[in-house]
C-alpha cells in the first residue's frame, strides 16, 4: 500500500510548533507489527478539551491526515488517532531535536506554538498558567524555550496527586497572554486578551460508527491508511 503524503508546508511554524507541544504532553507513537501501522496517538479530556480537539483536528485536516477519534466513556477520555509513518517520524524527529543549546536558533513563532501545545497538554490556566511534567529534561526545555521569548518562569518539584511519585511544575507568568500564542486553554480563560490568533474552529463532519468494542465505542471520521 502506498505511503498517504501529508502536507505540513499547508502549517505555519506556529501550528507545527503546536503539534509538536502536544504531542510531548499528550502524545504516543509506535509502529503496530500486527497491522503494519506507524500510529500517533493524542489523548484528550472529552469533556474540558473540546476546543483543543476542534483545533487539533481542524490542523490535521489542512495537512491532510486521516484521522479517528475513539472515545472511552468510563473516563471521559478521547484519542485522535493518525495511521502515518510520515508525521509519527516528523514528530519523533522534531522531538528528538529539542535540546537546549538548539532552542535559541528556533524561530519565534515556532517556539511559541511548541509553549501553548504544551500548555493545552499538561498546563492548568486559572489565575496562574502552570504546566505540570514528570520529566525534568522536558521541563527544562519549556523552560528554556520561555526564557527566550522573555516569558518569566519559577520551577518546583511537589507532590502529585495521581501518584506516589513526585512532579516537576513550571509556573508561567500570565504576560504570556499578551503575545500571539495559540493556546486554546490560555485563549479560553482570558478570554479579555485578544492577542491569540486562534479560537477553537468547530469541524462538522459525519461519522460513522465502528463499534461498539468492548465497554468502549469509536467513531471514524476519516478512514483508516
Amino acid at each position: 500500500m502506498p505511503i498517504k503524503k501529508i502536507h505540513m508546508k499547508n502549517l505555519s511554524d506556529k501550528e507545527k510548533g503546536y503539534l509538536v507541544g502536544l504531542f510531548i504532553g499528550d502524545g504516543y507513537a509506535n509502529y503496530n507489527k500486527n497491522d503494519r501501522h506507524y500510529r500517533v496517538d493524542f489523548c484528550l479530556d472529552s469533556i474540558r478539551n473540546k476546543g483543543i480537539f476542534h483545533y487539533l483536528t481542524n490542523l490535521l485536516n489542512k495537512i491532510k491526515a486521516n484521522y479517528y477519534v475513539v472515545k472511552d466513556k468510563r473516563y471521559n477520555a478521547i484519542m485522535v488517532r493518525v495511521n502515518s509513518k510520515i508525521l509519527m517520524l516528523y514528530l519523533k524527529e522534531r522531538v528528538a531535536n529539542l535540546k537546549i543549546r538548539k532552542v535559541k536558533s528556533l524561530r519565534k513563532s515556532y517556539k511559541i506554538g511548541i509553549i501553548s501545545g504544551f500548555i493545552d497538554a499538561e498546563g492548568s490556566v486559572y489565575k496562574n498558567i502552570v504546566v505540570s511534567q514528570k520529566n525534568k529534561d522536558i521541563i527544562n526545555i519549556i523552560e528554556i524555550i520561555l526564557k527566550f521569548l522573555g516569558i518569566e518562569t519559577k520551577k518546583s518539584w511537589g507532590e502529585n496527586y495521581k501518584s506516589d511519585a513526585g512532579i516537576w511544575k513550571l509556573r508561567i507568568s500570565t504576560k504570556f497572554k499578551y503575545i500571539k500564542h495559540n493556546s486554546i486553554k490560555v485563549s479560553e480563560a482570558y478570554a479579555a486578551a485578544y492577542h491569540s490568533e486562534n479560537v477553537p474552529i468547530k469541524v462538522e463532519q459525519p461519522g460513522v460508527l465502528v463499534g461498539p468494542i468492548t465497554r468502549r465505542s469509536v467513531v471514524q471520521i476519516h478512514p483508516s491508511l
